[in-house]
C-alpha cells in the first residue's frame, strides 16, 4: 500500500500486539506518516471524524463491529434507503469485479458505481473523517463476506 509522509495513521490497537506495533508504528515510521493514538476505545467512534485519518488498521472484530453498526443504522431506516443501500453495494462490487479481472467497468457501470459513491458510500466514508483511504485487517483472519456487499444486506 502506497503510504505517504502527508498520511495521518489513527492507532487503537495496544502496542503490545504484534499487528499493530509492525504495521502501526514501525511501518508508519518508516514512511514519515503522523500516527495519533487513541486513548479509550470507548471514544473511538467520536474520534474518527474528528481525527480525519487516511490510514486505520484493525483487527477481525473492529470490522465486525463496523459492519454491525452500519447494518444496524441501514436497518432502522425505512425501505427506501435501504433499497438504496443494497442497490449502492452491488453496483460497487459490480464496478470492483471488473477492475479485478484487469479491465475498465463499462461506462454503465462507471456511472452506476458514480451514483453510488455520491449517494450513499460518500456518506460512509465521512462518518470516518472523509479522508480514509485505506482499512487493513490483520491479526487473525477476516471472515469470508466479512465486509462485503452479502454481509451488510438487512437481515444477513
Amino acid at each position: 500500500l502506497p503510504i505517504h509522509s502527508t498520511d495521518v495513521y489513527l492507532s487503537f490497537l495496544p502496542l503490545n500486539h504484534v499487528f499493530e506495533r509492525m504495521a502501526g508504528l514501525y511501518l508508519m515510521l518508516y514512511q514519515g506518516a503522523q500516527i495519533t493514538y487513541v486513548e479509550n476505545l470507548d471514544t473511538l467512534a467520536a474520534q474518527i471524524p474528528q481525527i480525519r485519518p487516511t490510514l486505520m488498521c484493525g483487527v477481525p472484530r473492529f470490522f465486525e463491529k463496523i459492519r454491525g453498526g452500519i447494518r444496524a443504522k441501514v436497518g432502522q431506516s425505512g425501505p427506501l434507503k435501504q433499497k438504496l443501500f443494497a442497490w449502492a453495494l452491488e453496483a460497487g462490487r459490480r464496478r470492483l469485479n471488473t477492475l479485478e479481472k484487469g479491465r475498465g467497468a463499462p461506462f454503465l457501470v462507471r456511472i452506476q458505481a458514480r451514483l453510488a459513491d455520491r449517494l450513499v458510500a460518500s456518506k460512509v466514508r465521512k462518518g470516518f473523517g472523509g479522508r480514509l483511504r485505506f482499512f487493513v485487517s490483520g491479526g487473525a483472519a477476516l471472515g469470508r463476506g466479512a465486509i462485503g456487499p452479502e454481509s451488510m444486506r438487512t437481515g444477513s
